[in-house]
């Protein structure tokens, strides 16, 4: 079953599941976290005969209005810049002696902080998104329910995250150099959202 309630923050109309009364959403509107109110207690009507009261069954909610909410975000992980920091050393050992070299080692100090503050990784119950870029952003993000393929790939310093939908060839969205525990609990998410049909709690 479901009710309608409001943002407190902008207002806007909002349907939801009882599975989620009293627990912290995301409004799908303007982004804000606020508390879900309990869900109202269901309406009550006499049998024709009037000897006892019964509770009209109601229509399940379409789970495409209940409420966004984020479950994760991050960036990549420190440890996919493992060879930058590396060369960047040795670099600046070889500056003692060239000091031009000194700013090389510095180039990709900066460029790896520069990388990684740039890209974005969100899930939330409903979309996986991806955003990267400094003077052209890019975001890519496909629907949780058109998800058919999540797949780990994992590297001595660097994990892989990758969701294909049906139709495709490779993956849509891929999120690059993740922690590997983070990887792992993103796709026991999506799997626990695809395998129940979206009805996963609030954390």
């Amino acid at each position: 079953m479901s009710f309608k309630i409001e943002c407190p923050h902008c207002g806007q109309p909002i349907e939801v599941d009882d599975e989620l009364a009293e627990t912290v959403a995301l409004c799908p509107g303007c982004s804000q976290k606020f508390t879900v109110p309990a869900a109202p207690p269901p309406p009550v009507a006499k049998s024709i005969s009037g000897d006892r009261v019964t509770t009209p069954a109601s229509p399940r909610c379409d789970k495409g209005g209940a409420a966004e909410w984020e479950e994760y975000s991050g960036c990549p992980s420190w440890l996919n810049y493992f060879l930058c920091f590396f060369l960047a050393a040795i670099f600046a050992l070889i500056g003692i002696i060239f000091p031009l070299f000194f700013f090389i080692s510095a180039a990709l100090v900066i460029g790896a902080f520069i990388s990684r503050a740039c890209t974005t990784y969100r899930v939330t119950n409903k979309r996986v998104i991806c955003t990267s870029g400094l003077i052209i952003t890019r975001t890519s993000e496909i629907r949780i329910r058109d998800i058919r393929a999540v797949e780990i790939v994992r590297g001595i310093f660097r994990t892989g995250l990758g969701f294909a939908t049906a139709g495709t060839k490779g993956y849509d969205v891929r999120f690059r150099g993740m922690a590997y525990r983070d990887a792992e609990h993103v796709k026991n998410f999506i799997d626990s959202i695809i395998s129940t049909g979206g009805l996963t709690e609030v954390r």
